[in-house]
């Protein structure tokens, strides 16, 4: 609901149902889908601050505070909500999961110009995926690769 929200045009609402909906799934324990919705709401403000897409301007004027404050704290909201993921017991150094975690924190230093570090997570995160094999997050990481060298 929260990503349907932010889908159209609703960026304050889509982001408070994704938080609310974050605390409720881990008070219910249910870790695994609350860690889905932390790196989706990573994803929302990684797209808000490395402005690689354009809202049109009517969304942008009736969101201007929401996306205001979305850019204010993007970087350390991403890092907390990473962070958060990382905690969580069955969130394996070697899984998929945990290179997810990676590829989020490499974006967001892609975005903020921080080269060295970008590469160093992306490096980490293409790794992980490359277990699957070909996959979208693997493109998307090896883009962005490319990109930062």
């Amino acid at each position: 609901m929260g990503a349907a929200l932010i889908i159209h045009g609703e960026f304050g609402a889509g982001m408070r149902w994704l938080e609310r909906s974050i605390s409720r799934l881990q008070e219910y324990g249910m870790v695994g889908l609350a860690n889905v919705l932390r790196t989706a709401l990573a994803e929302v403000y990684l797209r808000i601050i490395s402005k690689t897409e354009r809202a049109p301007f009517w969304v942008v004027v009736r969101n201007f505070p929401a996306l205001l404050r979305a850019g204010i704290v993007a970087e350390n909201r991403i890092k907390a909500l990473v962070r958060d993921v990382r905690a969580q017991p069955h969130v394996e150094r070697e899984g998929v999961v945990y290179g997810r975690c990676e590829m989020i924190l490499g974006l967001l230093c892609k975005a903020k110009e921080r080269r060295l570090e970008a590469v160093s997570h992306l490096t980490e995160a293409k790794r992980l995926f490359a277990q699957l094999g070909s996959t979208p997050e693997l493109n998307r990481i090896e883009q962005a690769l490319r990109e930062v060298r």
